[in-house]
């Protein structure tokens, strides 16, 4: 899955600022650096993850950002030190339901030419739109799914 989300997202990464929601072991967000992202910022509600995230990614300079927030709640810009961002990747836990609430809270967060990528599983319904943001792209990998996102042009 990873592989085919850096595919398609492979002209959009360099100098991006990245956003990892969820961020888990911090994978995605670091291989986005390692393939180009100016910046991640990762975001896990998990102290403990956070802090193995932290030991794990030592390494990396502050080219990361490591960010404890529950989403969707917390999703604001001031989280994420008010910056824009180019790419989001969005890979919630299995029952996560609340996926209107954090697209909802995504448009005020992105770059002029943003692109949000969502996985979920193939029998769970994502929206197709939300007030700034539609999906535009579907791609199945067995029983994941990843839906692709993007700014609706204003009209």
């Amino acid at each position: 899955m990873r592989e085919a989300l850096f595919s398609i997202w492979s002209d959009r990464l360099e100098s991006a600022r990245f956003l990892d929601l969820f961020a888990g072991s911090g994978a995605v967000g670091v291989e986005a650096l390692s393939r180009g992202a100016a910046e991640s910022v990762l975001v896990e509600r998990s102290g403990r993850v956070l802090r193995d995230l932290a030991e794990n990614c030592r390494f990396v300079d502050e080219s990361v950002q490591w960010v404890r927030a529950t989403l969707p709640e917390r999703l604001t810009r001031d989280l994420l030190g008010g910056g824009l961002v180019d790419l989001v990747f969005a890979d919630p836990p299995y029952a996560f339901q609340e996926w209107e609430e954090l697209l909802v809270r995504l448009p005020p967060l992105l770059g002029e030419n943003a692109a949000i990528a969502v996985e979920h599983s193939a029998r769970q319904e994502v929206p197709q739109a939300v007030p700034g943001l539609r999906a535009h792209d579907r791609r199945a990998y067995g029983e994941s799914v990843l839906t692709f996102y993007a700014l609706e042009a204003a009209s």
